[in-house]
This record gives structure tokens, sequence and C-alpha cells, in this order.
């Protein structure tokens, strides 16, 4: 299972998501202070590329959690940001090829129907 959700997720938004992390880690590395937290979006990009089988373990402590604060300033919502556009055209296309098809399929059996013409396999109007 791990092999193959990982395939799928790769594929359907792992790639996006991974470079997304790798050109944050990039540009984190550019100066000395940044480069802890560019390493750390370097392993967020190995998990964001391939998440199924991988554990994460928090480390904590204050100096972590200033860190976070800095990266989910700088990155974090960036990274957000772009993640949400790309569900919202995604999800457009999704719903418009939905009605599309719902349409389509809706409109053929009317206009069977109105020919008369009945299903061999259920005796309705649909579906012929």
């Amino acid at each position: 299972m791990g092999c193959l959700g990982n395939v799928l997720w790769f594929v359907f938004g792992g790639a996006v998501s991974g470079l997304s992390w790798c050109l944050a880690g990039c540009l984190w590395c550019i100066t000395v202070v940044g480069i802890p937290v560019g390493m750390q979006c370097f392993k967020f990009a190995a998990l964001s590329f391939f998440p199924f089988g991988k554990e994460v373990q928090y480390g904590g402590g204050a100096g972590s959690f200033l860190l976070n604060i800095i990266w989910l300033i700088v990155s974090g919502l960036p990274l957000g940001a772009v993640g949400g556009a790309y569900d919202a055209v995604y999800m457009k296309r999704i719903t418009e090829y939905a009605e599309l098809k719902y349409r389509h399929r809706y409109l053929a059996g009317r206009k069977k129907a109105e020919n008369g013409q009945l299903c061999k396999r259920c005796k309705s109007y649909r579906d012929i």
C-alpha cells in the first residue's frame, strides 16, 4: 500500500509540493543564518515527494519554536497560498467537468426518452 500510495501521491500533487519545498530550501540556504531552516525544508521536500511509510519526530525547544515562527512568516504562508491556488483551480476544473458530464448524460437520456427508445438492459428510458 505504501508504494502505491506514494506513486499516486507523487503524480497527483506530491511533485509540485516537493519542488516548492526544494525551492524554499534553496532560498533559505542563501544566507548562513537560514541554512538550518533550509535543511529542514529539504527534509520536508523528501516527505512531500513520498510521504507514506515515513515517521515524523518533533524535537521541541525554544529555538525550534522561534524558527517555526520565522519559517511560518517567510515560507509557510506563501507555500500554503500556492497550494490553495492549485486546489482552487483543480476543484473548479473537476466541478465543471462533472457538471458537463451530468448535463450530457441527462440531456441525452431525455432526448432518447422523447423518441421512445427503451434501454434493452433495464427496460427504462435511461442509459440507452
